[in-house]
């Protein structure tokens, strides 16, 4: 039976890059070239394949069922010619590594130690991109991705980092006036919306029931980050994350108040990395570095 011809590599290297950012703008921008060139391409290889890769609208594109599927068959051979190409040519001195990660993991955890992978790495370019979203399948633009929460992305190694330990925090002059958890109804509680651990559950784990929780003075905020900085001002008390939010601790001048909860969030960290990226060294000792690091905090 005889073959059928291989599509067009320069078609391919389109798709490969519109699909990992599922926006033919951004493809254009990183390919140097338009838009309506980057939407020739990808017809011409739809026209080829003779199936629909992606679901167009005014505003944005999508991966269509099939497109999905034959970008997971087709990324890692695109990948696997760039990296043998790059080797023969010498090209890569100024390897390049992307993280994706929630603000909290990298403000309060990998920032401060990113330093020392960076020493271990000099010519290394990073990259980081904040995403405080779940992160589900399409999403294949960095190298490294750190979910927060059960991890709905597939055809990725998910590795578990931690589960967070949930304690209040204020500065020392209010922390100390708080030694029993019922001492917590007379501050001020600065609680962070959305998140999966709330002040009134932890409340709720301290035995304080809903009419006492009734009578609580709560103020809301959109940030973790935020509501450190707030308990830093002297506006109350916080709800830290060990060992996401130790370095904000310690930047805040913020203590733990005396009071035993040993509550732990429901959700955890998780490493991802996409099938391909994964053979990278850059991308393998970065695995190295970060699980080692983990195994180091307490």
């Amino acid at each position: 039976m005889p073959s059928r011809k291989i599509p067009s590599l320069n078609w391919l290297r389109v798709f490969d890059v519109a699909a990992r950012t599922q926006s033919f703008k951004a493809t254009a921008n990183i390919l140097n070239m338009t838009a309506a060139a980057v939407s020739q391409q990808i017809s011409a290889l739809e026209h080829f394949l003779e199936r629909k890769l992606f679901d167009r609208t005014n505003r944005s594109v999508a991966l269509t069922e099939f497109g999905a599927l034959y970008y997971r068959e087709i990324r890692e051979p695109i990948s696997t010619l760039q990296f043998a190409t790059d080797a023969v040519l010498g090209i890569g001195e100024a390897e390049q590594l992307s993280i994706e990660a929630p603000t909290v993991f990298l403000s309060g955890w990998l920032i401060p130690r990113i330093p020392d992978f960076l020493r271990e790495n000099p010519s290394l370019q990073l990259n980081i991109v904040v995403n405080e979203e779940s992160i589900s399948v399409g999403r294949e633009a960095s190298d490294v991705l750190i979910l927060y929460e059960t991890p709905v992305a597939r055809s990725r190694e998910i590795i578990p980092l931690y589960t967070e330990v949930l304690f209040p925090v204020a500065l020392p002059e209010i922390a100390k006036r708080i030694s029993k958890p019922e001492d917590l109804l007379n501050e001020q509680l600065i609680d962070v919306k959305g998140h999966t651990a709330p002040w009134r559950i932890v409340l709720d784990h301290l035995g304080i029931g809903p009419e006492a929780q009734q009578h609580v003075r709560m103020m809301y905020v959109t940030h973790t980050t935020i509501s450190f900085a707030m308990a830093s001002a002297g506006m109350g008390v916080a709800m830290a994350y060990k060992p996401s939010t130790d370095h904000l601790m310690k930047i805040h001048g913020l203590v733990a108040c005396p009071i035993e909860i040993n509550f732990a969030g429901a959700a955890r960290y998780f490493l991802a990395i996409d099938g391909p990226n994964s053979r990278r060294p850059t991308v393998d000792s970065f695995k190295t570095w970060i699980l080692s690091e983990v195994a180091k905090t307490d």
